[in-house]
């Protein structure tokens, strides 16, 4: 049984994702965390994600959640902020992370990579397995169609989406234009 600990399970992606572990039978959910002084704090975490109460307080404090938790695993969709403290706190105690978050600076993704030499993390702006094979297959066409051809990247979503462009977008167009070896032009 892997032991997760969901970091902002208060919000749309946290809750989510606190319903997809407590769904798998080889995962339990065992903490979960919202920013200091939020309305969540010392609520059941299965009541904030909407689910069956599950006898996990909300707390502020990772550290904490990993400890009473007796975590084995952070999944963590939260901030670039955020997350850099989650996966600094991650390495210290050798505990695996998945971070969906993003809007890293590369400054933050270096230290991301830094921890990830001491403990398994995976990040990547877009879960999705569809997502990631467009991502692959536009890198494959600008390596065909070369450098005599101009690519535009469109995208539209929800209007609750907190960064736009997306983080996806942003990796598309950083993946393109390495192969293309420009600099990605997004505003």
């Amino acid at each position: 049984m892997i032991r997760a600990v969901i970091t902002g399970v208060a919000g749309r992606m946290g809750s989510t994702l606190a319903r997809m572990v407590r769904d798998q039978q080889d995962m339990k959910v065992v903490g979960g965390t919202e920013r200091k002084g939020t309305a969540p704090i010392g609520l059941d975490v299965g009541a904030v994600a909407g689910i069956v109460t599950l006898d996990v307080p909300v707390m502020d404090d990772l550290a904490r959640a990993l400890e009473r938790g007796q975590g084995q695993l952070v999944i963590d969709f939260t901030s670039a902020e955020s997350s850099l403290e989650h996966a600094r706190i991650a390495a210290e105690r050798g505990i695996p992370l998945v971070i969906g978050s993003t809007g890293f600076s590369p400054q933050a993704k270096s230290e991301v990579a830094r921890c990830a030499k001491k403990v398994a993390i995976v990040m990547s702006p877009n879960m999705s397995v569809g997502v990631n094979l467009v991502i692959k297959v536009a890198r494959e066409l600008a390596q065909v169609l070369g450098e005599s051809f101009d690519v535009e990247i469109l995208e539209s979503h929800h209007r609750m989406k907190k960064d736009a462009p997306s983080g996806t977008a942003f990796r598309l167009a950083e993946e393109v234009a390495a192969v293309l070896k420009r600099g990605p032009s997004i505003f």
